[in-house]
């Protein structure tokens, strides 16, 4: 019982973080399947393959962007030409072509992988299970004609409802509004009865002078192009980062006595503070130049997140709203030690107030999360020395 409900945990705590998309498509199938035939004088060796088109709709489930369950049904159309080169030759100028069209119901379901190959190019591997809805007192049916002394039928008899397997790969790609097309090569296997076996005859004044057997294993290979059209889509939700020890800091550095405070931000050198909150540094960064570069995001799920940032008594951004994309700007640092805190305006959605940084001197760039709440700010030491 307490395995289940550790994976039940694990389930739910995967699946809520993850990317996810739902989408709704069509797909279109051609190709061909194989016959087998059995005659007597090689009655009917010239007859070529049997065509397929099969139209299908689905839903689709994707997960990480890699994994994706889809399930849907269609209308497969099975057509082929019997031709009996023998015949024609006993009636000078008569074409012997034998038609005969299927129609059936299929519903499938499958499971595909995704490895991308470039920024909106996936290659996809797809294992599919089909169920064929047959009917055999309906698709049953015999043709029969006679021509001079010599009379020819036809007879076809289609199976149960049968199953196929349908291994599938190929290439996708994303558009820009998130629909997913894709284009693959196909192999439905059928791996119990044949879908058909007919009879085929002919006989002069009731005597047989040629026969045949035919069958259809209900296996093609078929390329198929789908498009889907994204229904909805769930950004990845970053999970919390683990809590930073706080460690001892020293008081904020800055060019004024340690006994006041500054009147544009309330720093309290000696009580490290700053307007009335304690400040803690949980980070250290050490560059080679003086002017760096410092870029500030949310790291997570966007939540109103508004900060300040300040840099060694002074404020250098104001009352940000913190977005997915990176705020880029310069700052100057003095010899020594310079120390930045994030000083947060709210809480946002998700406690605490939490963003990504990058310090970069175009040498090597320094990332961290720093947090925040109402009652105590996380801070950043840069260290700078000159050559």
């Amino acid at each position: 019982m307490r395995v289940f409900l550790i994976f039940i945990y694990f389930f739910i705590a995967t699946f809520s973080t993850a990317q996810q998309q739902f989408f709704i498509g069509g797909q279109m199938e051609y190709g061909y399947f194989f016959r087998k035939i059995e005659s007597n004088e090689k009655t009917l060796s010239t007859s070529g393959l049997g065509s397929v088109i099969v139209p299908r709709l689905s839903l689709q489930y994707r997960i990480f962007n890699r994994i994706s369950l889809e399930a849907g049904a269609a209308l497969n159309r099975q057509k082929w030409t019997l031709h009996d080169a023998a015949f024609e030759s006993r009636h000078e100028g008569f074409d012997l072509n034998i038609n005969n069209t299927n129609r059936f119901y299929s519903y499938f379901g499958s499971l595909a992988f995704s490895q991308k190959i470039g920024q909106r190019r996936f290659i996809y591997y797809q294992i599919g299970y089909e169920f064929n809805v047959l009917d055999p007192t309906t698709l049953t049916e015999s043709k029969e004609f006679t021509l001079g002394n010599e009379t020819v039928n036809m007879t076809t008899v289609y199976s149960d409802d049968i199953f196929s397997i349908t291994p599938e790969i190929g290439f996708q790609w994303f558009g820009k509004g998130r629909g997913l097309t894709s284009l693959g090569l196909k192999y439905s296997f059928n791996y119990l009865d044949d879908i058909m076996k007919g009879e085929y005859t002919v006989k002069n004044n009731d005597q047989l002078i040629s026969s045949a057997s035919i069958s259809n294993s209900g296996s093609f290979i078929s390329i198929n192009l789908r498009h889907n059209f994204s229904l909805a889509y769930i950004s990845k939700k970053e999970r919390p980062p683990k809590k930073i020890k706080s460690t001892p800091a020293p008081p904020l550095p800055t060019d004024v006595p340690v006994e006041l405070k500054s009147e544009e931000t309330g720093v309290d050198k000696s009580e490290n503070t700053v307007n009335d909150r304690m400040y803690t540094v949980t980070s250290k960064a050490k560059v080679s130049k003086s002017t760096v570069t410092v870029s500030v995001w949310d790291h997570q799920v966007v939540d109103g997140d508004i900060i300040s940032l300040i840099l060694n008594g002074e404020w250098i951004l104001e009352n940000y709203m913190l977005k997915k994309e990176k705020n880029t700007f310069e700052i100057n640092l003095k010899e020594g030690e310079n120390i930045l805190i994030l000083y947060a305006k709210n809480l946002g959605k998700y406690v605490p107030n939490t963003a990504a940084i990058v310090v970069d001197d175009g040498i090597k760039k320094h990332q961290m999360i720093l947090e925040s709440d109402l009652n105590q700010s996380g801070a950043l030491e840069i260290i700078y020395k000159s050559k």
